[in-house]
């Protein structure tokens, strides 16, 4: 089985990516999506939550996005405090969607995470593709989302490798920045390679 990341800074269209590759028929790990699922189904990290930043619940029980954004946004302990309680839960996560992946004899999956690199889960991966766009097509992409501003914009791309640096270190790298059309072409011309590869380049 190979493992693919997938990668790229904020609004650079892995949620797309991502998208595509599942409709092509493959499995996809999202960890902004699972990141979502431990604020409602994780009491570990409810409990730990509540813990450190106080009352960030909504009344039926979850975690409160809005509440935390407005107390880690900003706060450089706060937020390493919030990702020091998240990152090992999505870790953990990861370890046993691959896991998963080896019993159920899947040829190729996906793991997506803006922040691949960053915390080292690319060792998972035997090739990472990176999304790339131009910088306007990025912060409009990033500014169009909810609650969104210029300011939560730079700070979380302040977190974040810069994606030229990323590009250097993928395997492949997708632009985003053409039509749908030809992302999803480009898409199924790296799987395509990937798929007839003789050797996977482990990383250890």
């Amino acid at each position: 089985m190979k493992i693919i990341g997938i990668t790229g800074s904020i609004g650079m269209g892995k949620t797309t990516v991502s998208s595509m590759i599942k409709d092509i028929g493959y499995k996809v790990f999202e960890a902004d999506r699972e990141v979502a699922k431990l604020f409602s189904n994780n009491e570990y990290v409810k409990n730990q939550l509540v813990k450190n930043f106080g009352d960030v619940l909504c009344n039926d029980g979850n975690i409160d996005k809005q509440k935390l954004s407005k107390i880690v946004f900003f706060n450089e302990e706060a937020f390493g405090k919030l990702e020091s309680i998240t990152h090992p839960e999505i870790n953990k996560e990861i370890r046993d969607f691959i896991n998963d992946g080896f019993s159920e004899f899947e040829e190729i999956i996906f793991v997506e995470a803006a922040i691949l690199f960053e915390v080292g889960w690319d060792k998972y991966c035997d090739f990472v593709i990176v999304v790339n766009t131009n910088y306007d097509n990025q912060r409009k992409r990033v500014l169009d989302r909810p609650n969104m501003t210029d300011e939560k914009f730079h700070f979380l791309l302040n977190k974040q490798i810069d994606n030229v640096i990323k590009c250097n270190s993928a395997s492949f790298v997708i632009s985003t920045s053409g039509t749908m059309e030809e992302t999803e072409v480009n898409i199924r011309k790296i799987i395509n390679l990937i798929v007839n590869s003789d050797s996977i380049l482990l990383k250890n």
